[in-house]
């Protein structure tokens, strides 16, 4: 019998890094109940180094949580639109507004007026 089991991700942030080894062990102790384990990516990380989670980039500035656009993330886009602009497909003002939205809720404005797709709306 194969049982498919869905992979959750997700962020714990605290101030004390020794809280978050403890609650790394809580978690550890409550998914061994289920027969799982964490993978070898789970780790402790000082958010002023900063972190890449889901596309996008953490980073602890000045007491502030800043959340980037990854680097790839931005490649990504600028390939899709691209594709899309050079066939003229009806999807592309859909694809475009649905990235602007994406872009505008990180710290990414200045990606919107470096790049011709969105020079012209703003």
């Amino acid at each position: 019998m194969v049982t498919h089991i869905s992979t959750r991700y997700f962020i714990l942030m605290h101030w004390d890094k020794e809280y978050l080894k403890y609650c790394l062990k809580q978690i550890e102790k409550e998914i061994k109940k289920l027969k799982l384990e964490l993978n070898k990516k789970t780790r402790i990380y000082d958010l002023h180094q900063g972190i890449n989670f889901l596309g996008y980039r953490f980073i602890l500035k000045e007491k502030k949580l800043i959340i980037l656009m990854n680097k790839n993330t931005k490649k990504r886009i600028i390939k899709k639109l691209n594709k899309l602009q050079k066939r003229k497909s009806n999807k592309y003002p859909l694809v475009k507004a649905s990235y602007k939205g994406y872009i505008i809720n990180c710290h990414c404005n200045g990606f919107l007026y470096r790049h011709k797709w969105f020079k012209k709306e703003t």
